[in-house]
């Protein structure tokens, strides 16, 4: 899978939960802009961007992140040690909200 593919999986299992996740797709131009790995970078360490994610997992549930796909990914989407490393402490207290989260559905 292509980071761009990934943009475009997220967006789209995003949507069909009702979440339109505006400030990735305005990062990332829907995976169309020229500088996307380094956009996805700079949204995998952004605090913000993280409370986005966090406030979208309280009211949406089991919504897909570009941490998850990184991580799954063998090869990390291409990105460096220290951004996989990143993703993964996101993603770990991202599965732990939805957790929380989706126990109370």
């Amino acid at each position: 899978m292509t980071l761009r593919e990934a943009c475009n999986k997220v967006i789209a299992q995003n949507e069909s939960l009702g979440y339109h996740p505006e400030i990735f797709i305005f990062q990332t131009k829907r995976g169309e802009v020229v500088d996307l790995e380094y956009r996805v970078k700079n949204f995998i360490k952004s605090k913000k961007a993280i409370d986005f994610v966090q406030n979208a997992i309280k009211k949406y549930g089991k919504i897909l992140t570009i941490e998850d796909l990184i991580v799954k990914d063998v090869e990390g989407l291409g990105f460096s040690e220290e951004i996989r490393n990143k993703a993964k402490e996101n993603t770990i207290g991202f599965n732990w909200l939805r957790k929380k989260y989706n126990s109370l559905r």
